[in-house]
């Protein structure tokens, strides 16, 4: 029994052996040095701080424990935090209490769901298309820097997207099987629920595309069937519960998010003018870009049922979020898997299947390891060549010498030598993307690595917790997970309080920015005169540390 099982073992790796090289080298990109940088972006911070509070209570997620009296339900920095859903908040939560409480624990979710969405997109194209398209599809994921960037980060949007790949396969399976069962569409359902659960309203576009999907294809009898009812049911009940706890137990909150949602949010005007996201389409999907926007193209003129349904997830994502005037960079993330899978189909029909065209394949793979790898500024060269670009130059070279090897013997049986061009041009990107000595292309910081750490360790040792530290904008939520004491930014504290309790000195702790420190700002100046820097060891210049006095 043991070697039946052993060879059933040694087949299926065998026949899938190409998904499995990718899957590695997915772990190894998005896990390698995960725990670097520092924490300092917006959601970061917020993420890893309320995560942090699940651990003492998992139904109160919390963003300042010890509020200002009268600052409770300010939106930024709120006592009780429901501007997000709680599921991956619960899931780093369970990630501390088996790696502790840091960096690596906070972002290993994400990068988790990272990992899992390449096995799915993988999938999912082969629901559509062959076994080679389904592959290029997962490679062009697991290389896509829009992609890997965000499943390194604390982030929402990766789980996000993991969950609407789950809903549309779950959907697609169970809509093209003859069987009767309606479990995969409970199971999808379930899927869209925790999507919804992840990050509210931004989960409800599988939805949207599975309702669009069956009416043009006038399944009309599909919409009143017992396999759609069950979706919804399941979508109903897997959010629910939440929904209403949140609002029995945190009514106030509720209305607070619930106003913003309602109000604050589509009221908001911002300076990104139309286009703004195919702009950062076309950054996050380098060097692919200009292949994907002609495969949108030839999709659309091939309009065979997997076309559709990638099309409908892709537009209906990405104009409503391109009409919206509330747009953050990473809100597009999620149709990144559908657009890699339009584009692998047209590589893999127009490019890798000419021979005299494959070059372009090859070229646009070295262009992507040219582009990152110049990102970096590294101190270390070789021969005055940059050690990166010497590696990237060698192994370019090498992958187009095996190139030139199988055109010229001709040998279209033996696959061999191009995918050994092809796997050797991968080697510049390991080293270059998970340097983070000189190159930063996966966490997007303001300061750098410049000491927020230190700091937050320093005011946790020289203050009680009953203690407030005040910050200029943009590093309060960081210096608030490591420091362990409730913090709050200039410009959401009244500038009576700001003074009040910087003179009662329950504020012990101030950090300024240079730059907000050069500013004519008269809290600037009033926190000049009661308090005296303090020097800590291992801080940029660029940040200033106060101690009241």
């Amino acid at each position: 029994m043991e070697s039946l099982f052993t060879e059933q073992l040694k087949a299926k790796i065998k026949e899938h052996k190409e998904l499995l090289l990718i899957l590695i080298l997915s772990i190894i990109i998005r896990l390698l040095f995960l725990n670097r940088p520092e924490l300092q972006s917006r959601d970061e911070g917020v993420h890893a701080v309320v995560a942090q509070s699940l651990l003492i209570n998992p139904l109160k997620p919390i963003l300042i424990a010890n509020p200002i009296p009268g600052l409770e339900n300010i939106r930024e920095f709120p006592h009780i935090f429901l501007e997000k859903p709680p599921l991956i908040f619960w899931l780093m939560a369970v990630s501390y209490k088996i790696f502790g409480v840091n960096e690596f624990a906070m972002r290993f979710v994400p990068a988790v769901f990272g990992i899992i969405s390449i096995l799915l997109t993988y999938m999912l194209a082969k629901q559509f298309f062959e076994k080679k398209i389904a592959l290029l599809s997962a490679l062009l994921l697991s290389l896509c820097q829009f992609h890997v960037k965000y499943s390194r980060q604390g982030m929402l949007d990766v789980p996000l997207t993991f969950f609407s790949i789950l809903t549309l396969f779950l959907f697609i399976k169970g809509f093209n099987s003859k069987s009767s069962s309606s479990m995969l569409f409970v199971l999808a359902g379930i899927s869209q629920g925790l999507g919804i659960l992840t990050k509210w309203h931004a989960a409800i576009f599988p939805t949207v595309t599975i309702l669009l999907f069956v009416c043009l294809q006038k399944k009309w009898e599909f919409l009143f069937s017992r396999k759609i009812a069950f979706y919804f049911i399941s979508v109903v009940l897997s959010t629910l519960p939440w929904l209403v706890y949140m609002y029995v137990s945190f009514p106030e909150a509720t209305r607070a998010l619930l106003l913003f949602e309602l109000g604050g949010r589509p009221s908001y005007v911002s300076s990104r003018g139309p286009f703004w996201y195919f702009g950062m389409l076309m950054w996050g999907l380098t060097p692919w870009a200009p292949i994907t926007l002609i495969s949108v193209f030839y999709s659309a003129w091939k309009r065979s049922s997997g076309d559709l349904f990638l099309l409908l997830i892709s537009g209906t994502t990405f104009f409503t979020f391109e009409l919206s005037s509330y747009k953050l960079y990473f809100y597009i993330l999620p149709i990144i898997p559908f657009l890699l899978i339009l584009t692998a189909r047209f590589i893999y029909k127009i490019i890798l299947l000419k021979e005299k065209t494959i070059l372009l394949f090859a070229v646009s793979l070295i262009g992507s390891f040219v582009y990152i790898s110049l990102k970096g500024v590294f101190p270390n060269t070789l021969f005055g060549i940059d050690q990166l670009l010497f590696l990237l130059i060698v192994s370019a070279g090498v992958g187009l010498y095996y190139i030139a090897i199988w055109f010229y013997e001709n040998k279209m049986n033996n696959s061999y030598p191009i995918k050994s061009g092809l796997l050797l041009l991968l080697i510049p990107l390991f080293i270059s993307n998970l340097t983070f000595t000189g190159v930063d292309i996966y966490t997007e910081v303001s300061y750098g690595d410049v000491g927020i750490k230190e700091i937050g360790f320093y005011i946790e040792n020289h203050s009680s917790e009953d203690d407030y530290v005040f910050s200029t904008p943009g590093l309060g939520w960081s210096i608030m997970f490591y420091a362990k004491r409730s913090t709050y930014e200039f410009h959401v504290v009244p500038r009576e309080i700001f003074e009040n309790y910087i003179l009662t000195k329950q504020v012990k702790f101030i950090v300024i920015s240079e730059e907000f420190l050069s500013s004519a700002n008269q809290k600037v100046n009033f926190v000049l005169t009661h308090s005296v820097e303090v020097n800590i060891p291992g801080v940029s210049p660029s940040l200033h540390v106060f101690s009241v006095v």
